[in-house]
C-alpha cells in the first residue's frame, strides 16, 4: 500500500474545503435565480439592478459563510 507524503495529502484537503466553499454559494444561488427573474419581469426592471442585487446577495451569503466557520 503507497502512502501519500503529508503535504499532499494537506493540499488535497484544503482543494476539496475551496471547492465546497465556492460550491454552496453558487448552488444558493442558482435557487434563488428564477425569483430574480421574476422580480425583473414583475417590475419590469433594469437588468443592472438585478445583476447588483445577485452580486450583493452572492457577497451577504459568502460573509454569512464566512461567519459560520469561526
Amino acid at each position: 500500500m503507497l502512502s501519500l507524503p503529508e503535504s499532499d495529502l494537506a493540499h488535497k484537503n484544503t482543494n476539496r474545503r475551496r471547492k465546497k466553499s465556492v460550491l454552496l454559494p453558487m448552488l444558493a444561488m442558482m435557487s434563488l435565480y428564477p425569483l430574480l427573474t421574476q422580480y425583473n419581469r414583475l417590475f419590469n426592471a433594469n437588468l443592472n439592478i438585478v445583476l447588483t442585487l445577485r452580486y450583493l446577495l452572492l457577497r451577504v451569503l459568502l460573509l454569512v459563510k464566512y461567519l459560520t466557520n469561526i
